[in-house]
């Protein structure tokens, strides 16, 4: 693969509203991450819920301590993927 990382973030140009843009490289494991959790909040309204709770309560640090605000929501984001990828699973 050319490719060193599986993901690169961009800083937010000056004068431009807060947002956080990255690029995740197709298959690789932060983008299976990303589709994996995606697809499972869409199909589970109840951990849709859980997630937007969380993030909510989070979301102050966003503009004051990003890696806080990414280590707050480490935990259900584990979660979530650990329950979709059970999910997914064929059965043994």
């Amino acid at each position: 693969m050319p490719w060193a990382r599986s993901s690169e973030a961009f800083d937010v140009l000056s004068g431009l509203p807060y947002h956080h843009l990255y690029l995740v490289v197709v298959g690789s494991e932060p983008h299976r991450d990303h589709v994996d959790l995606r697809n499972h909040l869409r199909a589970s309204p109840i951990a849709a819920a859980r997630y937007a709770a969380v993030k909510r309560e989070l979301a102050p640090l966003l503009a004051v301590d990003r890696q806080q605000y990414v280590e707050g929501k480490s935990a259900i984001v584990t979660e979530l993927l650990a329950q979709a990828r059970a999910e997914a699973a064929p059965p043994a």
